[in-house]
């Protein structure tokens, strides 16, 4: 069979073909009588080896030596291709994440090469090992620009002050940067969803709010509270009143919880009764450190509660005879006129 043919039947160009020959890969084996090569069936074989061992990444001694050596250890061989595919995934989807980066820019691809530039320089600079160059950057960074670029940067900055810029910038970026940030919330592992949490809290509107009460119901502990506070700063008040309770009794953030529902009293009196209620019966039964959180929280529903105060002083007021010395002369001191 001519070159040609082969090449026809093959899909191999010539030029590739003549390649292998001059390389010692496939060599014809037979010259016709005016000197064009011919190669046999077995040449044909040879081929398809070669360009099966070529798509998968080998060179031309590798697949010299491949065919040649029987002593080649082909795991090591299969093992390193995949670490350099691996790697060259890795790079295509840093290439992908620069290129989505481009068109942050109000949602549309960049308008001129000025704007492309603009963009590669802070993913650049966001890639310094030096925190000065990145928090300088992020400072230089028109407020929506390159948003899913300063996300990423933000969860995964180590340092505190560097990120607490990131944070300030994504705060102005608004509801961009709430779109970016919820859509890493399902990948992010409990670290990174806590900063997601303490960005959201920084920006304003009702798509954060829906995020955070996504986020209220975490299975970190951690998150979920914060998410919690967050709402209650923000008066989305709906359904917190148990969960703040739970927060003052296990003692997670209890102080902050004990604000937040002295200030929901405040904001809706009608429900001191009830959230009085919750608290006192959730620390009666539960144990010392527990009972000692629930008389200080209910001493600071105490002057919120408006015209139920006296329920917060009448519950106040059981812990008197607890058991624990410590929780009766602290409940007995709080009501001490």
């Amino acid at each position: 069979m001519l070159i040609g043919e082969v090449s026809r039947r093959t899909g191999v160009s010539t030029r590739m073909l003549r390649y292998y020959d001059a390389h010692g890969l496939v060599t014809p084996s037979h010259r016709t009588s005016g000197g064009y090569r011919e190669y046999s069936r077995g040449d044909l074989g040879r081929l398809m080896k070669v360009e099966s061992l070529r798509s998968l990444g080998l060179g031309v001694e590798e697949v010299r030596t491949a065919l040649d050596d029987p002593a080649l250890d082909v795991a090591a061989v299969v093992d390193r291709l995949r670490e350099e595919t691996r790697e060259r995934i890795r790079d295509e989807e840093a290439l992908l994440d620069q290129l989505d980066s481009l068109r942050d820019h109000h949602g549309d691809p960049p308008d001129s090469w000025d704007d492309v530039l603009a963009v590669t320089s802070l993913l650049s600079a966001l890639r310094s090992r030096h925190s000065g160059a990145r928090q300088s950057a992020v400072l230089r960074t028109a407020p929506g620009r390159a948003t899913t670029a300063l996300v990423t940067s933000y969860l995964d900055e180590v340092d505190p002050n560097v990120a607490g810029t990131l944070r300030w910038s994504l705060a102005h970026a608004g509801e961009k940067a709430v779109r970016a940030l919820t859509a890493r919330r399902a990948s992010a592992d409990s670290t990174a969803r806590l900063r997601i949490v303490e960005a959201l809290d920084d920006i304003a509107g009702k798509t954060s709010t829906a995020a955070l009460k996504i986020l209220a119901d975490d299975k970190d502990r951690a998150v979920r509270s914060r998410a919690v506070l967050s709402l209650a700063h923000r008066e989305a008040d709906d359904g917190l009143t148990g969960r703040l309770v739970s927060m003052v009794v296990d003692g997670d953030h209890d102080v902050e919880a004990s604000e937040a529902l002295a200030s929901l009293c405040r904001r809706h009196p009608h429900t001191a009764e009830e959230v009085v209620s919750q608290l006192a019966s959730s620390g009666a039964t539960a144990p010392r450190d527990a009972r000692l959180r629930t008389v200080q929280a209910l001493a600071e529903l105490v002057g919120a509660a408006g015209p139920a105060g006296t329920v917060a002083v009448t519950a106040l007021s059981a812990f008197t005879t607890d058991p624990d010395r410590t929780v009766a002369l602290t409940a007995r001191a709080l009501t001490r006129p």
